[in-house]
């Protein structure tokens, strides 16, 4: 016998329906539902531990978008001044608003995450996207709600979806499995971490391997090793060129768009964009260029929540008053960093009036001069 969390479980299930535990490693059919118990039949047995999720593909679960206790995590994470949330099991973009109310009630400035792992949330993944300020592709559920084999093309979809509009995306769930409990991966596994990473996605996660693992250093060390051996591959490079994003018909965006191309175009060492908000950055990072970006906000959370972002490296630092400020700041960080060399050419992207949110409208190209 297995007690479950979720009071209302018989009300949703019926004979003939599956239920998949932890991931759809076990199996069972429903039989008969009678005074609050599901009795089933094992199609597929095993060990079972505690807290382990349940998927039912067939059915339509009543529960709420966000219990009580998900509220109250909201409540606690807003108090700890979290940067980012991911809700789980999200079906459509109402789900996220009411997540963004309760952590407005808390005065937080989280980003919210959504996590696609049920058909309806592909059903309504344009929505979602607009209201979401990231994508997690959780393969784990997903391979479970629906086939196995969909999954691979969903996830190039939903990359190239979220990087064409400039949300961060994150790959995660079973990326290297077998290391929850062996300190090598599988030749498989290490190719999937290497296809997700060839698709465009902002970063890649891992979960049981470093949640409950036996070689979680191993784990991170594996998946960052794959990741720097696939970005040097020129054959990546050339897969982010060739995947130029469209560009909106705003001044930000084409401000963005033209600076990342300059910056191709001449080989700049370093790109640097001043971005309070971090919206300027997001439409740099969405271009995927080769040349190095720094971010510059006067906002910590803005420069922790960047952190997502593929290939931006946020700087803390107070905004620029006029444009002889604007490269006094970059040449100090650029030499700070040491991210180039005297007279090696750098592109600024900023806007006027400094300081104020989504007033892109600045390229300037300068020689790093001597500090």
């Amino acid at each position: 016998m297995a007690s479950v969390s979720y009071k209302n479980l018989y009300k949703d299930v019926v004979a003939g329906d599956e239920l998949l535990f932890d991931d759809g490693k076990l199996k069972v059919l429903v039989e008969t539902i009678k005074d609050k118990l599901i009795n089933t039949k094992v199609l597929v047995g095993g060990v079972l531990s505690n807290n382990k999720g349940i998927n039912i593909p067939t059915a339509d679960l009543s529960v709420a978008a966000m219990t009580k206790k998900d509220i109250e995590d909201l409540e606690f994470g807003a108090s700890l001044g979290v940067d980012w949330v991911a809700l789980s099991f999200v079906r459509k973009h109402e789900d996220l608003l009411l997540a963004k109310h309760y952590l407005s009630l808390h005065n937080s400035e989280a980003k919210l995450m959504a996590k696609i792992e049920k058909p309806g949330a592909i059903k309504n993944f344009d929505e979602i996207l607009a209201t979401a300020d990231g994508i997690m592709v959780a393969r784990g559920d997903l391979g479970v709600e629906l086939s196995p084999q969909e999954v691979p093309m969903l996830q190039k979809r939903l990359i190239r979806k979220s990087r064409q509009v400039g949300k961060p995306v994150v790959t995660a769930t079973q990326m290297l499995e077998t290391m929850t409990d062996s300190p090598v991966p599988t030749r498989a596994e290490a190719s999937d971490v290497a296809n997700a990473i060839f698709d465009g996605t902002d970063a890649i996660m891992l979960s049981a391997e470093t949640a409950v693992g036996t070689f979680p250093i191993e784990a991170v060390t594996t998946m960052r090793t794959i990741a720097n051996s696939v970005e040097k591959d020129p054959e990546y490079t050339a897969r982010m060129l060739e995947r130029q994003m469209h560009t909106e018909e705003n001044t930000p965006d084409a401000v963005s768009s033209a600076a990342c191309n300059i910056a191709s175009n001449i080989k700049a060492k370093i790109m640097v964009c001043f971005s309070s908000s971090g919206a300027t950055a997001l439409r740099v990072a969405r271009n995927r260029i080769q040349t190095n970006v720094i971010a510059i906000s006067p906002k910590i959370r803005s420069c922790q929540q960047l952190t997502m972002s593929w290939g931006i490296h946020p700087v803390l630092s107070p905004d620029a008053n006029n444009t002889s400020d604007m490269v006094s700041i970059s040449e100090t960080i650029i030499h700070r960093c040491k991210a180039a060399e005297v007279n090696d050419r750098y592109v600024i992207t900023a806007g006027v009036p400094f300081g104020s949110s989504g007033t892109t409208n600045i390229i300037r190209v300068e020689k790093l001069k001597a500090n």
